[in-house]
C-alpha cells in the first residue's frame, strides 16, 4: 500500500506543518552560517556567548525560527489535508538549501576578506 493509497478521517495539516518548520529551521541555519562568514557585523550579532562565538546565534536563531514556524504554521494548517509528497518535497528543498548553506566550500567562497 503505497502513501497515496492510505485514507484518513483526520486532517494531516498539524503533522505537515512540523515537518515544514523543521525544515524552514533547516534552511535558516544554512543562510546564517553564509551570512556570517560573509559580513564581520552579523558574526558580531551572532556572538551571543564570547566562549563558543557566532555559533551561538548560528544555532539559536534557527531555533527560534522552528518554535515560532510551527505553531503559526500548525494554527494555519490544522484543518487542512494536505498533499504529502509535496509537503515533503519542500521540505527537502528546504533541508537542501540548509545543507548547501553548511557545506564549508559553499559557505568559504562568502568569507570576509576572503
Amino acid at each position: 500500500m503505497s502513501v497515496s493509497q492510505l485514507s484518513t478521517d483526520r486532517p494531516n495539516g498539524g503533522i505537515i506543518a512540523a515537518v515544514l518548520a523543521a525544515g524552514l529551521a533547516c534552511a535558516v541555519l544554512g543562510v546564517c552560517v553564509v551570512l556570517t562568514e560573509a559580513s564581520p557585523a552579523v558574526e558580531d550579532v551572532m556572538n551571543l556567548w564570547e566562549p563558543a562565538g557566532p555559533l551561538t546565534g548560528k544555532t539559536t536563531v534557527p531555533t527560534i525560527v522552528y518554535l515560532l514556524a510551527w505553531p503559526l504554521l500548525h494554527w494555519r494548517l490544522r484543518q487542512r489535508d494536505l498533499d504529502v509528497r509535496r509537503s515533503v518535497q519542500v521540505t527537502l528543498g528546504l533541508v537542501g538549501v540548509g545543507l548547501l548553506g553548511t557545506f564549508p566550500p559553499f559557505y568559504g567562497l562568502f568569507a570576509a576578506g576572503g
